[in-house]
Formats: C-alpha cells, sequence, structure tokens
C-alpha cells in the first residue's frame, strides 16, 4: 500500500469525481461526491455559511500501487491535480504543510478580502 496526498483545483472538482468512478476505480457515484474535502475555504463563526469557497480539494489515504500508479499517471497530464506520496509516521504533518504551501501559490489562493 502506498500512502498518498491528492490535490486538486476547486474548479476541476467534477472532474476528478468523474475520474473516480472510472476504472481502475469504479467508485460510485454516490461515494466519489465524498472522496474531497475543501482545503481552504472561509466559514462563518457558527460554520453554517461559506464566507470564501475552497480554491483547493484534497483527499488522501492508502492506495494499492495499481491505484496509485493510475493515479500518478492521470495528474501527470492535468495541470489541475497532483498526487505526492508520504510517511504518516515520519511526515505526519505532510498534509498540512503541502496545503499550506499550495495555497500560498497564486493559482492556488483564496482571493484576499
Amino acid at each position: 500500500m502506498i500512502r498518498a496526498l491528492i490535490t486538486l483545483k476547486a474548479a476541476n472538482l467534477n472532474d476528478a469525481i468523474a475520474l473516480a468512478q472510472q476504472a481502475p476505480f469504479h467508485v460510485p457515484a454516490e461515494k466519489a461526491v465524498d472522496l474531497f474535502v475543501p482545503a481552504n475555504e472561509e466559514r462563518s463563526e457558527d460554520g453554517l455559511t461559506v464566507i470564501t469557497p475552497a480554491t483547493l480539494f484534497w483527499a488522501s489515504g492508502e492506495f494499492t500501487e495499481e491505484h496509485y500508479a493510475a493515479m500518478s499517471t492521470q495528474a501527470a497530464g492535468l495541470d489541475w491535480a497532483s498526487v505526492d506520496t508520504y510517511n504518516l509516521l515520519t511526515q505526519p504533518d505532510f498534509p498540512r504543510t503541502k496545503l499550506a504551501e499550495l495555497e500560498g501559490q497564486t493559482l492556488f489562493a483564496a482571493p484576499k478580502r
């Protein structure tokens, strides 16, 4: 198994959900919509209202070698997604630090208010 972090531009969320439903993944549509989590949306204090929508979504987990290879190959051909491996024991903060790094890039940064 390979632990990986998948990141993608919010504008391509539906594309990523569609890819998850295709071979070799075959994630059912009703589950595919819940795979990716918004990384940088800003919400009201009560958490019910989105003030600034996310510009970046992510998912993390352990993947079979076949699934990891497919994800890596697909992401390499896209300008809106990336797949990074990490070791949870030696890099427990990797998802958080990688997302912060990406959010700092103009491409993914939320608009300043």
